[in-house]
């Protein structure tokens, strides 16, 4: 029974992976506002999305593949603070490049960049706190991606996200990240970060830099 739930642990904080949370954050701003992207749904803009996974997962997951494979890493769970250091200066170079990507290109609408930039500055603050403590990542991450929803209710004032035919209001999307925030926190404190009185600042390391992000760029 206990390795059921460290299992079932393990698929929830890899579904949560901090790495993808810029993709998901792309799909929900495409499904807040496709006509921002001239599309009409989430499917014709595919490539981009596809773009962003690539930058922003692939690469950065497969150049931490690889430190693996040479001995840099110990493992894909990065347990100590100075196993992350390289994997974060990767992600940090990769994020980077793709937000100058979003930023100098004018098809792409400027909450993408705000959320990317957000995105750089939240690895940025996680590699200087890691110098000294480890952090949760996946807290992070969600907690940008959360920055990222109250900057689309306030900033840009869309309120409800049509997604594959079903249409769902946003407060009804920002509890529901809120409970899958947490869960994730609980899943990883169940199976290996068990340092969960930090979490809430972790959590406002990624949201307060999506509120930077904005008043930077808007």
């Amino acid at each position: 029974m206990i390795g059921s739930g460290r299992l079932f642990a393990w698929i929830i904080s890899a579904i949560s992976h901090p790495l993808l949370v810029l993709t998901y954050g792309l799909i929900l701003i495409i499904g807040f506002n496709p006509y921002l992207f001239g599309a009409v749904d989430l499917y014709d803009e595919l490539p981009l999305i596809l773009i962003c996974f690539a930058y922003t997962f692939l690469l950065p997951f497969v150049s931490i593949l690889f430190m693996k494979l040479i001995g840099l890493v110990k493992s894909l769970d990065l347990q100590t603070k100075e196993e992350r250091i390289g994997p974060l200066i990767i992600c940090i170079v990769f994020y980077s490049w793709f937000y100058i990507n979003v930023y100098r290109n004018a098809d792409i609408p400027i909450v993408v960049g705000v959320f990317t930039l957000g995105s750089v500055i939240a690895l940025s603050i996680s590699f200087l706190i890691n110098v000294f403590s480890k952090i949760s990542l996946h807290t992070v991450a969600w907690g940008g991606l959360l920055g990222l929803l109250v900057n689309l209710l306030w900033s840009f004032g869309y309120h409800s996200l049509s997604l594959f035919n079903w249409t769902i209001h946003s407060r009804v999307i920002m509890i529901g990240f809120i409970l899958v925030s947490g869960f994730s926190c609980q899943c990883q404190t169940y199976s290996l970060c068990p340092y969960n009185e930090r979490y809430l600042r972790w959590f406002l390391v990624g949201f307060t830099s999506q509120l930077m992000a904005i008043r930077f760029l808007l």
